[in-house]
């Protein structure tokens, strides 16, 4: 049995800053990289943070002068903010509020995920394109004595790589995921531990 980590979860993103047709000074630069960096607490697995700023020097839009536009990159969801101002300081600022914002969401989804009660019914951890059949019918039902209930599913175990597999359970908000691993061609269950950590089961031919 494994123990799997999504990679970079406590390393510090690379935050690259870009200028079109604006003059960024070192004071802008720092004050731009502790604001982006706060992003950091929440914990989510992103490796890079994009930084552009833009000057638009059309008089009727001096109030929207400076528009400035985050990226995250990294192993989980794609995520994006903008905003524009009257200088790049203060749109630099409200574009950080809406990420913050988007990213402390994807940080509460996560933690209910890893603090909910697993449901005993195992239908509730499947979803529609994972089910290749179901049949209520009796040679599905492999145990039904009093409370016990033990019905048979087939599922598609797709080939992916452990990564996807991770992306895959936390975009369907499971505490397991069926998968054939892609570099061993091995079935294998990715399940849940605590917060950011994983186990994996691994299913291999006897000998």
């Amino acid at each position: 049995m494994n123990k799997v980590k999504i990679a970079n979860h406590t390393v510090t993103p690379e935050v690259i800053i870009h200028a079109h047709h604006a003059i960024l000074t070192e004071k802008f630069k720092s004050h731009a990289l502790t604001k982006v960096l706060r992003l950091e607490r929440f914990a989510l697995p992103i490796r890079r943070i994009d930084v552009e700023v833009s000057h638009e020097a059309n008089p009727r839009q001096a109030d929207r002068a400076f528009h400035v536009e985050l990226t995250c990159d990294g192993t989980g969801p794609f995520v994006r903010a903008q905003a524009s101002a009257g200088d790049q300081y203060t749109a630099l600022d409200l574009a950080v509020e809406r990420l913050e914002e988007q990213v402390r969401r994807l940080h509460e989804r996560a933690t209910s995920i890893a603090h909910r009660r697993p449901n005993p019914i195992m239908r509730e951890f499947l979803t529609p394109d994972s089910v290749v059949e179901e049949i209520d019918t009796d040679p599905d039902v492999l145990i039904d004595n009093g409370p016990l209930h033990v019905q048979l599913m087939h599922l598609e175990c797709k080939s992916m790589s452990i990564e996807s597999a991770v992306e895959q359970m936390e975009l369907q908000g499971h505490y397991f995921y069926v998968f054939r691993n892609s570099d061993t061609g091995l079935p294998c269950v990715l399940y849940r531990k605590h917060g950011y950590d994983y186990g994996l089961v691994q299913l291999d031919q006897a000998s």
